[in-house]
């Protein structure tokens, strides 16, 4: 017994195999001419090393080996042996592959619809891919369910694809640089695919996206510069697709930075999006719902961020300025995004515009510096909520509604436009206009034309150089009522060419012009129930042969006439009114008019309660005078 052999110890099974070192040179000078034939006789954890020289191989790897370059990689050439077969298919196991050049620019057609096939194609295992250069028909293809794996810092161009990725599969795909691509750059497809895209650039694509995912994928795609490609840098597409697109620099493409469409629902948060000839973003299709936050969009060559054709994305906290078109676009009927928080500025355009029957939801955003409206409203069916907005300091209207939209516009605060704060224009156009604040704007607070009917309530209106309310225009008939007028550089409350407003229950006061003013025949506001008071010229204007009814108004303590009528053919009919404490006539008739007086109380005014020049024919009938 004492002379047998000893047994192995039972941890000798548990102690590392050493590799072997396998060396493959093309020209034969090692003991390898081929990676094949070193592959076939390569155990787990053996390393093959590849000398310089150009390789036809067609590998299949379904252990854990590692392959690498031994020289400068630039002259280690793999090349594949047929046009419909790759370079390397890895179908399991866990290889390390590193430090090769993969060229199959002779690739040059692809042998069926699908485009050429990859040169590099990872079905199945783990495997760690790093530091090659390939070019030239598919790039790189991952797919099947489990399959990982990492493909790490290396660089893929002028192929069709540079990486596709599909069928459940969900490596990493990090730090390569991918270009040239003649279809996608990275495309992800297939529900359960949801790859880690981190940090890679992917540019200059000459056909296609940079990133495309679709068919239900939903990897994460996250700080990836991405420019100059001729279609979006990403594209987002199909229902239950739902990727996490964060913190990428998506710029200068010849399409659009991000493009979301036929029911995707991505989260897209924290990407900076700039100088792309398409929109920045751009959402389309029913059940399209993205969220989209907290990115910057900015100095793109078209819109910032576009909402078309029925999709309802919520978008917020973004920040859209310096772009060619509007910051946000939201068109079309069904399209009713969340459009809030946002920071829409300095815009060559309109800041948000509202077209072709949309129905969104616009709060809480802040809106200056544009070139264009604040926010611009138009078309039939076209009715929005506008709310809690500050809109200031732009080129155009603070708030522009027109051509038959119908939007409720509530809480905003609007000032310092250099055209109206809101302005309200054409036949059929019916906005609510309620309890906003419009102020110190270089033109008229609201101002009303062209047929419009619009419902307009307490507002607060202040300190703007024209009319505190402007409205004019036959069939123009808004209801104003229960606004607050004040402290103008013009007259509160205009009404002329003809208009026909309902005017209730405002209050009205310091104005540098007249309180009210109506002007121009055919002109025949109801005028009822205001208070005028403490202007600095007259209460109430009517002169040009308006014909309004002005009744039950209390007017006083203004520094010229509480009420002045001017003008052949000016026929009001005044009464049931309260004229008191002015300093100068109560009601001052002349140059021809022909009003109605009657049933008012007119005292303690400076002047006259009532003075009728010789050349006016008013009735005067039964007043209450004193003073």
């Amino acid at each position: 017994m004492a002379d047998q052999d000893p047994k192995p110890s039972a941890d000798a099974a548990l102690e590392p195999v050493t590799p072997r070192h396998l060396i493959v040179c093309a020209d034969g000078s090692a003991e390898f001419r081929t990676i094949g034939n070193a592959l076939v006789a390569a155990l787990a954890r053996d390393e093959i090393h590849v000398l310089p020289g150009v390789y036809r191989e067609s590998l299949v790897i379904d252990k854990t080996v590692r392959i690498g370059g031994d020289g400068p990689q630039a002259e280690i050439i793999l090349r594949p042996m047929t046009a419909d077969r790759p370079c390397i298919s890895i179908q399991g196991g866990e290889p390390y592959i590193h430090g090769l050049t993969i060229d199959a620019t002779d690739v040059d057609r692809a042998p069926d619809a699908d485009g050429p096939p990859a040169q590099l194609t990872i079905l199945g295992g783990s495997p760690i891919i790093e530091d090659l250069d390939i070019s030239g028909a598919g790039g790189i293809q991952i797919g099947g369910t489990g399959t990982k794996g990492e493909v790490l810092a290396c660089r893929i161009h002028d192929s069709a694809h540079g990486i596709r990725i599909d069928g459940g599969a969900s490596p990493r795909i990090e730090a390569n640089e991918i270009w040239g691509s003649a279809v996608v750059g990275i495309a992800i497809s297939g529900a359960g695919s949801d790859p880690v895209v981190r940090a890679n650039r992917i540019h200059d694509g000459r056909a296609g996206s940079g990133v495309w995912v679709h068919g239900g994928a939903s990897p994460l795609i996250e700080d990836n510069e991405i420019w100059g490609n001729a279609y979006a840098g990403i594209a987002i597409s199909g229902a239950r697709t739902d990727p996490l697109v964060r913190a990428n620099r998506v710029h200068t493409g010849d399409g659009g930075g991000i493009w979301v469409y036929e029911g995707a629902s991505p989260q897209i948060e924290g990407n900076e999006i700039w100088g792309n000839v398409m929109p920045g973003i751009a959402i389309s299709g029913d059940g399209t719902d993205p969220l989209v936050s907290a990115n910057h969009v900015h100095d793109g060559r078209s819109n910032g961020i576009v909402v078309a054709e029925g999709a309802s994305p919520r978008v917020e906290a973004n920040d859209v300025s310096g772009n060619a078109l509007p910051g946000i676009a939201i068109l079309g009927s069904g399209t009713d995004p969340f459009v809030g928080v946002n920071r829409i500025h300095d815009g060559a355009g309109s800041g948000i515009v509202v077209d072709d029957g949309a129905s969104p939801q616009v709060e809480g955003n802040d809106v200056w510096g544009n070139g264009n409206s604040g926010i611009a409203i138009m078309g039939e069916g076209t009715d929005p909520l506008v709310r809690d907005n500050r809109v200031h300091d732009g080129q155009g209207a603070g708030i522009q509604v027109e051509d038959g939209a119908s939007p409720r516009i509530e809480g905003n605060d609007v000032w310092g436009n250099v055209m109206p704060g809101i302005a309200i224009s054409g036949d059929g156009t019916e906005p609510l206009v309620r309890a906003n604040r419009i102020h110190e704007g270089h033109d008229s607070g609201i101002a009303v034309d062209e047929g419009a009917s619009p419902r307009i309530e307490d507002n607060d209106v202040w300190d703007n150089v024209l009319p505190g309310i402007a409205i004019s225009g036959t069939g123009t008939d808004p209801s104003v009522r229960a606004n607050r007028v004040h402290d103008g550089q013009d007259r509160g409350i205009a009404v002329d060419e003809g208009a026909s407003p309902r005017i209730e229950g405002n209050d009205v006061w310091d104005n540098l012009l007249s309180g009210i003013a109506i002007s121009g025949e055919r002109t025949d506001p109801s005028v009822r129930a205001n208070r005028v008071h403490d202007g600095r010229t007259s209460g109430i204007y009517v002169t040009g042969g308006a014909s309004p009814r002005i009744e039950h108004n209390e007017v006083w303590g203004n520094a010229s006439e509480g009420i002045f009528i001017s003008g052949l053919g000016t026929s009001p009919i005044v009464t049931g009114n309260i004229v008191r404490d002015g300093l100068d006539d109560g009601i001052y008739v002349l140059d021809a008019a022909e009003p109605t007086i009657e049933s008012n109380m007119i005292v303690d005014n400076a002047l006259a309660a009532i003075r009728v020049d010789d050349d006016a024919d008013p009735y005067v009938g039964p007043n209450k005078v004193r003073g």
